[in-house]
């Protein structure tokens, strides 16, 4: 099974199962692709550009994660979010990119 009718089976189970940070997870996925399917225009999109468009997305993703915790412990100015409330953010964003990894993962 190709990775996009893999990535459609699994969005109509999240679907179903109400499942919403998988469906938020695939459908930005499918979005990414589809924006890579027009860049390669008109040429169709090969199994390698779409793994590169995962790979792309999970890379940023982590050195979004790295950002804000440089920006968290470094930036004395960001006193609107208490130390204790950032360091919660810090952890939420964490888990919410390792579970949409995850799922990236067993989607591969």
């Amino acid at each position: 099974m190709e990775i996009r009718e893999k990535l459609m089976s699994d969005m109509k189970d999240a679907m179903r199962a109400k499942d919403s940070l998988k469906l938020e997870a695939i459908r930005f996925l499918q979005s990414a692709i589809k924006y890579k399917e027009v860049e390669v225009r008109p040429n169709a999109i090969t199994a390698d550009d779409v793994l590169g468009v995962i790979k792309k997305l999970v890379k940023q993703r982590k050195e979004s994660i790295e950002q804000f915790k440089i920006l968290v412990e470094t930036d004395q100015n960001f006193a609107i979010i208490s130390p204790k409330y950032a360091k919660t953010l810090s952890i939420i964003l964490e888990i919410k990119f390792y579970c949409k990894w995850d799922i990236l993962r067993r989607c591969i």
